[in-house]
């Protein structure tokens, strides 16, 4: 088996969805945001959104890099909308209720973790 798709493949895997909001009301629409998938496996690739088209936010998931470092605290995001029965993770962690102010790229920079 191969270890890596060719480009053709990869075109073909990737897909696109784009959530339904407030679906079976009158307010239904789609989100303007994209998650970026693959279509044979289901992994999570990235997310992009219209309202911030400079940003790209990929999964850790799709990070395909076996010397990353383990990080001293995790990131939680969207707690204010997480239904009760979720569990956060253990460890050292900072919590956010909706996006903290600094962009991935951003946090990254002032942690000197960026790689260009």
């Amino acid at each position: 088996a191969r270890a890596h798709a060719s480009n053709h493949e990869r075109e073909e895997r990737h897909s696109i969805y784009k959530a339904v909001l407030d679906r079976g009301t009158p307010e239904e629409r789609r989100s303007t945001s994209e998650r970026h998938f693959c279509s044979k496996c289901s992994a999570m690739l990235w997310l992009w959104d219209e309202t911030y088209p400079e940003l790209l936010h990929p999964f850790a998931s799709a990070i395909d890099e076996p010397d990353l470092k383990v990080p001293d605290e995790m990131t939680v995001l969207m707690t204010g909308s997480a239904p009760s029965y979720v569990r956060l993770p253990e460890g050292k962690k900072e919590t956010f209720k909706e996006y903290p102010e600094a962009s991935l790229e951003e946090w990254h920079k002032e942690h000197d973790e960026y790689v260009a």
